[in-house]
């Protein structure tokens, strides 16, 4: 163990280990006896003598202080999973369409999938098969601007006795007209370019889904309640 006596000036180190060196050789501190190693160790730390009291301890030198940086916010990456916000508490774009003259039965028909708020969202609700996929057929229309955020919900208020019969068969379709010209815009091969989706969420194939494959029914006890539907667009 060494230690620097050039500027020391304990009576008790120098009456022990005269100056001769600016450095002086200890060895094993553990032969030290507990005075000296106090002493050897308050010369070095002035502020960890334990007979001192707190108060008296110099005070911190503000200069030698370390400005603490401040925490920059940090953009999320643009890949990095966000964390999912519970449905009921997304906004919602929302629109009704009123076919009914009393109470009736309610259709909730709810969208989900917009990749942007750019454009519209064209919905169209058919009755049986008979002019299935041609909106200007549909039994109900209705066109709503492409929500923020969230799912879009248009909601139709029937009369009951027009869903009350078991034979009766809906659909509903969802296209995102997302440049506003009121069509569903295709390629050379007719492929749709643009998002949509019907009822039930068939799986894609060749050509338009099939009116069965996109149908649904509401029976008695449906017919006094709401029905939801919902649509994933893609």
């Amino acid at each position: 163990m060494k230690i620097n006596l050039l500027n020391d000036s304990r009576p008790f180190l120098k009456a022990q280990y005269p100056l001769k060196a600016s450095r002086i050789d200890l060895g094993d501190p553990r032969n030290l006896s507990p005075k000296l190693l106090l002493s050897l160790l308050t010369t070095v730390f002035p502020g960890c003598n334990p007979n001192q009291p707190s108060s008296s301890l110099p005070p911190n030198n503000p200069a030698l202080r370390v400005p603490a940086e401040p925490i920059a916010s940090r953009e999320p990456a643009p890949d990095e999973p966000q964390p999912e916000v519970p449905l009921d508490r997304v906004p919602t774009k929302q629109g009704s369409t009123k076919l009914a003259s009393t109470g009736g039965a309610t259709l909730a028909v709810e969208v989900l999938g917009f990749a942007g708020s750019d454009g519209r969202c064209r919905l169209a609700l058919y009755r049986n098969q008979e002019g299935f996929n041609q909106p200007e057929k549909a039994f109900a229309k209705e066109t709503l601007d492409a929500p923020n955020q969230g799912p879009l919900v248009w909601t139709i208020e029937l009369e009951a006795s027009a869903m009350q019969s078991p034979q009766t068969r809906w659909a509903v379709s969802a296209h995102h007209d997302e440049n506003g010209n009121d069509k569903l815009d295709k390629n050379a091969f007719g492929i749709p370019t643009e998002p949509y989706g019907f009822s039930n969420n068939p799986k894609r194939g060749f050509g338009p889904p099939k009116f069965h494959e996109v149908s649904f029914s509401v029976d008695g006890d449906e017919s006094k309640t709401t029905k939801r539907i919902e649509i994933k667009i893609q």
